[in-house]
């Protein structure tokens, strides 16, 4: 392990970004993967409960189970893809030591980084992040999808602070969370030489799950968006609505049975049956995304025998993914194929840096 953060070794880079299909009218098309493929993305979320009731994540307690993670992952071969919100993007910049540590994994399995963002419509276990671009009154309350949420008048105006991992989280724009995060992002860049081959086509990033919402603090320099699915496999989407007028690929993932176990869920071991029927079938063109917490990778029991604790379960479906189905998680840039297509979607310049 590197004893202090410049003696990390330099990130990998990881490929870049392709894509097939071609964009048809009004900017909607399926984008296929070549192959059969697993993408793994992982939440680092801001939250254990609701803003301003709930508890806040203590990064400090809980980077130890996203390092832990990222080291299961590199041992079988999956490259992951880790969601960072706001908490954990100004925690990282806080805290040399435990970023050179985050760096070293990132480096060994070449995973990559991207933005997260829970907007005001949150209301649940995770809760909002604290950071909003809407008028006074929407961020106040609203209906979203069948659900109602409400916020004080403090909370929504930018006054209300709260203690996160030892250090102040100012509650302000969206445009400044994104900031901080590309502040993160070019000091990996500067710090350690990365090559900038996994980010000249973007960046995979979440914001939330309320499309009105979406529409208005969608950050330009997001191109992919994750988003929840019930049922697998699902295509990558390439789309403009709800983005602000901004083109991204639109990625679906299903949430794993780990953790917390609430919504639509799919069982570790039944992902692996699934991606074993679609590679003994010879399907091609489809892909399976999954997502869970970096908290949830722990020794957390569960109800059944099979895998008596999550981390043994997260575990046993990376070593079956890799020797009973014979693939590992690749980010999605990989998953494409033609450049080109990809291109259409995204018209990005190349570059080593965040805006």
């Amino acid at each position: 392990m590197p004893t202090d953060e410049t003696s990390a070794p330099e990130l990998l880079a990881t490929g870049s970004s392709r894509a097939t299909g071609a964009i048809g009218p009004g900017g909607l098309s399926a984008l296929e993967s070549a192959r059969t493929g697993v993408w793994i993305n992982i939440h680092a979320d801001p939250h254990n409960g609701g803003l301003g009731t709930g508890v806040p994540i203590v990064v400090a307690d809980t980077i130890s189970n996203l390092l832990a993670l990222l080291d299961s992952a590199t041992e079988h071969g999956h490259r992951l893809t880790v969601l960072l919100s706001p908490p954990w993007t100004q925690y990282l910049l806080e805290n040399a030591w435990d970023r050179s540590q985050l760096v070293w994994r990132l480096k060994a399995g070449g995973h990559l980084l991207g933005f997260h963002h829970h907007d005001v419509s949150h209301t649940g276990g995770t809760g909002w992040d604290g950071y909003h671009s809407l008028s006074q009154a929407d961020c106040m309350s609203g209906t979203v999808g069948g659900q109602s949420y409400s916020h004080t008048y403090a909370e929504c105006d930018g006054s209300m602070t709260w203690t996160a991992a030892g250090f102040i989280l100012s509650l302000d724009t969206v445009e400044e969370a994104y900031a901080e995060f590309s502040e993160l992002m070019n000091l990996l860049f500067e710090t350690h030489e990365v090559d900038s081959g996994p980010y000249e086509r973007g960046f995979a990033g979440s914001q939330g799950p309320a499309d009105s919402i979406r529409n208005q603090e969608w950050q330009g320099g997001v191109v992919y968006s994750q988003v929840g699915v019930e049922t697998l496999p699902v295509p990558v989407q390439c789309t403009s609505a709800d983005y602000g007028g901004q083109r991204v690929l639109e990625l679906g993932s299903m949430r794993l049975a780990v953790g917390n176990r609430n919504g639509t869920l799919i069982e570790p071991d039944d992902l692996v049956v699934e991606l074993e029927k679609a590679v003994a079938a010879g399907v091609s063109g489809q892909y399976f995304g999954v997502s869970f917490h970096a908290w949830e990778y722990r020794a957390t029991s569960r109800d059944t025998n099979l895998y008596p604790n999550d981390d043994e379960a997260i575990d046993k479906m990376f070593d079956a993914l890799v020797n009973a189905v014979g693939l590992q998680a690749k980010p999605m840039q990989e998953l494409m194929g033609d450049e080109d297509a990809l291109l259409g979607c995204l018209p990005l310049t190349a570059s080593a840096s965040f805006p």
